[in-house]
């Protein structure tokens, strides 16, 4: 920023990344709020079973969506409280779980009465998703474009739209 070259300052030290591109920005943020912890990172670990129990009690009843959470707690606590810090899944799965949510409850709705909040928050959540972890693009394609399909209007393609504008930061980067 000192030198006057924004676009160099947003790149940071290394030239091409595609792995985990939002994380360095995550990594930032982090450290200006919480200082050199991992706070952040530990409320989206924390989030993640309740997400998923959400997302199996559209599937199941409770009792079923209560024994795969903790199962997948168990697994899902041992892989990651040591990678807490350095891995971007602790971001980008949370925010992919919450978004399904979002367009699970879109499903359920009927047409008319699809909010184009949810379509919105979807989006955003999933695009924010992505940039953390690219690998979650086609899965995330799929189920937005049938979302897009069930409950398409003009509000709804610009609400999907306007969510999905943060992935234009991915090739600004590069």
């Amino acid at each position: 920023f000192l030198k006057g070259d924004i676009v160099k300052a947003f790149s940071g030290s290394e030239n091409i990344f595609f792995y985990m591109p939002g994380h360095r920005y995550f990594q930032f943020f982090q450290a200006f709020i919480f200082g050199e912890s991992s706070i952040l990172g530990w409320i989206f670990v924390l989030v993640t079973p309740a997400t998923i129990f959400y997302l199996l009690k559209n599937f199941t009843n409770s009792f079923y969506s209560t024994v795969i959470t903790l199962f997948f707690s168990l697994f899902f606590f041992m892989n990651y409280y040591r990678g807490v810090h350095l891995h971007a899944e602790a971001v980008a799965y949370p925010l992919a779980f919450i978004s399904l949510n979002f367009s699970i409850k879109l499903l359920n709705k009927r047409k008319t009465e699809a909010n184009n909040n949810y379509i919105f928050y979807a989006s955003i959540l999933m695009a924010i998703a992505i940039i953390f972890r690219p690998n979650i693009l086609l899965p995330a394609f799929l189920v937005h474009s049938y979302l897009f399909y069930k409950n398409f209007t003009f509000k709804s393609f610009k609400s999907f739209f306007i969510g999905y504008l943060p992935l234009l930061l991915l090739p600004f980067h590069n």
